[in-house]
């Protein structure tokens, strides 16, 4: 039986990377995910790329951590000679990442509290409960339409004008829904309003108070 290499790809062009438990993968495959050569990864390796040595036999060879190889892949980039910090817990910390995650946290965050004063954006918690109210109250009316219907059809012998009575009572049901815009405002929203209407936010992001001590 034939056995095709790990590395090749299959008759669609697909190639089968192998990545370990531990998040490791061997030099060729971290070359096909950074979309470089594997003599790229081995100078990245000399320079200080984060990796495991390799020991003899087939399978062993050198690995390379992704997690940790991309941090020092954009710290090397960043022009910090690819000195990515590693915490406490193993994991690489890139000081200019998580300034940068931050920062588009706090713009988020502050979009979202201004577009929800202007009621472009409201609690989706709120929202759920306009529309459960919704259907509570058509969830009864549709519940008594058998007896309501009953009543009134006793007598007639016409099943259209069964059918008639049927659909009245089902619409008249169904009318208990309320409109978006109904839902909109009970959720505290602004019917009128739109997340695509510009927003104007003027200044930068303030630091923190504690951020300001600090500096």
């Amino acid at each position: 039986m034939a056995i095709r290499p790990r590395n090749a790809a299959d008759a669609n062009g697909v190639r089968t990377i192998e990545v370990r438990e531990n998040a490791t993968v061997s030099i060729r495959d971290a070359a096909a995910l950074f979309g470089v050569t594997a003599q790229a990864v081995r100078d990245w390796i000399e320079r200080g790329c984060p990796h495991n040595p390799g020991r003899a036999g087939r399978g062993n060879g050198t690995t390379v951590s992704m997690p940790a190889a991309i941090a020092w892949r954009i710290a090397d980039q960043a022009g910090n000679g690819g000195q990515a910090q590693v915490g406490d817990d193993g994991q690489v910390y890139n000081e200019g990442l998580a300034k940068a995650a931050d920062w588009h946290y706090r713009a988020i965050r502050r979009q979202a509290d201004a577009r929800r004063e202007l009621g472009q954006l409201v609690p989706v918690d709120l929202v759920a409960d306009a529309v459960e109210e919704d259907y509570q109250r058509v969830r009864s009316r549709l519940s008594s339409v058998p007896g309501r219907v009953s009543v009134q059809a006793a007598a007639e012998t016409d099943a259209s004008i069964v059918r008639t009575m049927i659909a009245r009572a089902i619409n008249d049901a169904l009318s208990n829904l309320s409109s978006g815009d109904e839902i909109v405002e009970r959720a505290g929203g602004d019917p009128a309003a739109s997340v695509h209407d510009q927003l104007e936010l003027d200044g930068a992001i303030d630091m923190d108070e504690h951020e300001e001590d600090d500096a």
